[in-house]
């Protein structure tokens, strides 16, 4: 049996620059950019987040940004900014690429287009019910709704099935959480504020319980030691925190349980060895495993660019979707 393809891939890249270039509460969308194509200019994590780009690409694990993508970012930005205030590609903090599946139900009119939304599609022979494409953000409506197409084929279930409850069950957090959180956890573990609004928007009431990770450590003059990277809010006791939740990689540490390698891709780098020895005391590695948790940690980084271009090989760039 040959299985149609559902799945095609669009790379977009996207690029981070100082905070200072956007307000802290406001951002733009451009739909008008030189190409057609639809550019973001937000603020995000302190930071000013600018794109995406949309170029059709193979399915990889380890999607590069190409300095075509970068530069022409750069350049629409700088139609948004005073001169004074341009933009070069020394400023930009942190590159990467990301692969955005297309989805393509193959059970509809072939000449139907690829949607950029998620797709439930059902077999009309077998009656299977599957879901493709989405996003990590939208994991719980793509969720329902293959559930409630799947009730719809199989009127048996649905007689078994109670109504959907993905708005009503609360995400881990939620326990516990309150606008004045941030107050709390600053006034309880001496903390700075910004420290603490993070903490409490990330891990919601559960934040205690990260900061009761943190040790003896206190803030000096020549900096803090609780903070796993200087001028950044993550707390090296969130590395504690994540290995207890099944964290198990370096690369995960720095670049989903923290944002870090997203930021700034240098002060990623430098974070490795810190994130590594934290690990290899929760986990016991040893010294080959830590070394290896390292290097695979430091090529991950290499399909990021900063400043400069990303080390890794960056395949050529396909034609604008």
């Amino acid at each position: 049996v040959v299985a149609s393809k559902v799945i095609n891939g669009a790379a977009g890249t996207h690029v981070v620059l100082p905070g200072y270039l956007c307000p802290r509460n406001c951002g733009m969308v451009d739909m008008a950019t030189s190409d057609g194509r639809i550019l973001f200019y937000l603020p995000w994590e302190g930071h000013t987040l600018v794109g995406t780009t949309d170029v059709k690409c193979d399915v990889t694990d380890r999607p590069i940004p190409t300095e075509e993508e970068i530069d022409w970012i750069i350049g629409e930005t700088n139609n948004y900014l005073t001169p004074e205030c341009q933009v070069t590609r020394k400023d930009v903090l942190s590159a990467w690429s990301g692969i955005r599946p297309l989805a393509v139900d193959p059970h509809a009119d072939p000449n139907a287009p690829a949607s950029r939304d998620h797709v439930v599609s059902v077999n009309p022979k077998t009656k299977a019910v599957f879901v493709a494409g989405g996003k990590w953000t939208t994991y719980r409506e793509m969720a329902e709704d293959a559930i409630d197409n799947l009730l719809q084929v199989h009127p048996d279930l649905a007689a078994k099935a109670s109504s959907c409850k993905s708005l009503s069950v609360p995400l881990l957090g939620a326990e516990g959480y309150c606008r004045t959180l941030p107050i709390q956890l600053s006034k309880s573990f001496n903390l700075p504020i910004q420290v603490c609004e993070h903490l409490a928007r990330d891990y919601g009431g559960r934040a205690a319980d990260v900061c009761a990770l943190i040790g003896d450590a206190v803030a000096t003059e020549e900096g803090d030691p609780r903070l796993l990277a200087a001028g950044y809010p993550y707390l090296k006791a969130e590395v504690r925190y994540a290995c207890r939740e099944h964290a198990r990689t370096v690369e995960d540490i720095i670049s989903r349980r923290t944002r870090l390698a997203y930021l700034n891709v240098k002060d990623a780098q430098k974070a490795i060895p810190i994130v590594a020895e934290i690990m290899a005391e929760e986990l016991r590695w040893n010294v080959e495993e830590t070394q290896k948790q390292m290097v695979d940690a430091a090529a991950f980084l290499d399909t990021f660019a900063g400043p400069e271009p990303a080390i890794a090989t960056t395949p050529a760039a396909s034609k604008a979707v």
